[in-house]
């Protein structure tokens, strides 16, 4: 039987809370090998699809189709690992899905620039086994050499709450949720920005 990502994190954390809080151990205490993976089958039991594995640090990583390398600290939160992708430069860009997911996108534009979301069905199709409440982040860092302004804008089933503007030297934290997936919707909350 196949079980999902988010099924198997849910299980892993609730096991890790008991266990390593009542008898302080670590992951390795109770038998969890450096780099042996846990291999989860696909519903036919033809392939591994997701796997469950100690690293060097004691820390589980859990990868496959679903997860996307996300790791499991024992001691923490789920940590979701981030990109850098190319700067695109210009000024107005439509950014994928790829630019948005979990990111650090620095941009340096040339002028005054527009940057639009791409569409909801465009990043819940991007997010392995997506479900409403699925969420991602990206920070977007304002490089210009002038005083030139970013604009995070909307596209197609996408809903902006907040401040949306990036000025120049500037950092500002997003956070999206999926609100649909049936028919793809998503809002995109503007958090804290600051300078650096």
């Amino acid at each position: 039987m196949a079980i999902s990502c988010t099924t198997y994190i849910a299980a892993m954390r609730a096991m890790f809370a008991k266990r390593f809080s009542l008898f302080n151990e670590t992951p390795k205490d109770r038998g969890f090998d450096n780099n042996v993976a846990l291999n989860f089958r696909n519903a036919a039991g033809t392939a591994d699809v997701e796997t469950v594995k100690l690293n060097g640090s004691n820390v589980l990583v859990l990868g496959g189709a679903d997860c996307a390398a996300i790791l499991l600290n024992s001691a923490g939160p789920v940590i979701r690992p981030m990109s850098i992708p190319a700067d695109p430069g210009g000024t107005d860009q439509v950014l994928t899905a790829a630019q948005v997911l979990n990111t650090v996108l620095t941009h340096t534009p040339t002028g005054a620039a527009n940057d639009q979301m791409p569409t909801a069905a465009a990043i819940v199709a991007a997010l392995p086994g997506c479900q409403v409440n699925h969420s991602f982040r990206f920070v977007l860092r304002n490089t210009s050499g002038g005083a030139n302004a970013i604009t995070v804008t909307t596209n197609t089933d996408v809903t902006l709450a907040g401040t949306m503007t990036v000025a120049q030297n500037a950092v500002r934290e997003f956070v999206g949720i999926v609100t649909n997936v049936t028919a793809p919707a998503v809002t995109l909350f503007s958090l804290g920005s600051g300078a650096f």
